[in-house]
């Protein structure tokens, strides 16, 4: 959970910027950033330093809060319309920060960069906000990105989101036929889609639960049929 916390960086951290060199508004993103690794780092010097839980769990309160930088990143932003610095603060707000400032990161996102490269990660970040502002985000990329990687990320993510289960269905068949052969985490979009597509077939609410076959603690084999009309719950857990 601490990892999915951490902030996204958009660039390599860098040495200390000249001052006549801080004025480009790329050096200045480039040191905002950088003063955002120093804090993380800092804070989790000191949170692996802390001896008890106690003393973690005080240090929470702490944590460098992206919601905190959000305003200098839009500050940035709106003074350099049009440039690669716009464009990547922008991007940085969108997948880092929540409320207002993010509606307004997707919004210019879109008015001025759907053609960009950079909106891939965004559309994976996506999936787990669903809502009408990450519905029409992805609708948009997937009707007017050039890069069939970008729609190919908005069309699976979009397939997520929709409150449509038939089709939220549609789509990740088209996922599976149109952009199957594009990478994912888990392989390919095609393997990611077929497993999304099993689950919408088969485990929704009111389904019949696919069969489930184990040995119990004391070795003895069982199947979930075995406990037909009686209540089960199942806990399904791993350890990463």
């Amino acid at each position: 959970m601490l990892a999915a916390t951490l902030l996204v960086a958009l660039a390599a951290p860098l040495a200390p910027l000249a001052e006549e060199e801080a004025a480009t508004p790329s050096n200045a993103l480039t040191e905002l950033l950088n003063e955002i690794e120093s804090t993380q780092e800092a804070f989790w010097t000191k949170f692996q330093a802390a001896e008890t839980e106690e003393a973690k769990e005080a240090l929470f309160a702490e944590y460098p809060d992206p919601a905190k930088y959000a305003g200098r990143f839009m500050e940035i932003a709106t003074a350099n319309p049009g440039t690669d610095a716009e464009r990547d603060a922008l991007i940085w707000v969108a997948q880092n920060v929540r409320g207002p400032q993010k509606t307004t990161a997707l919004e210019g996102l879109l008015g001025s960069y759907i053609e960009s490269k950079a909106l891939s990660g965004i559309c994976s970040g996506l999936r787990y906000e669903p809502g009408e502002l990450s519905e029409r985000f992805l609708r948009a990329v997937l009707e007017k990105s050039p890069h069939r990687a970008v729609r190919g990320q908005a069309i699976y993510n979009l397939a997520h989101v929709t409150s449509d289960q038939a089709e939220s269905k549609k789509l990740f068949d088209t996922v599976v036929a149109d952009y199957g052969d594009l990478e994912h985490f888990k392989g390919t979009l095609a393997d990611a889609a077929k497993g999304d597509i099993f689950e919408v077939e088969n485990l929704g609410i009111g389904m019949v639960a696919p069969e489930i076959e184990g040995d119990d603690i004391d070795g003895v084999s069982f199947k979930l049929s075995d406990y037909r009309g009686r209540v089960v719950v199942l806990d399904f857990w791993g350890d990463w």
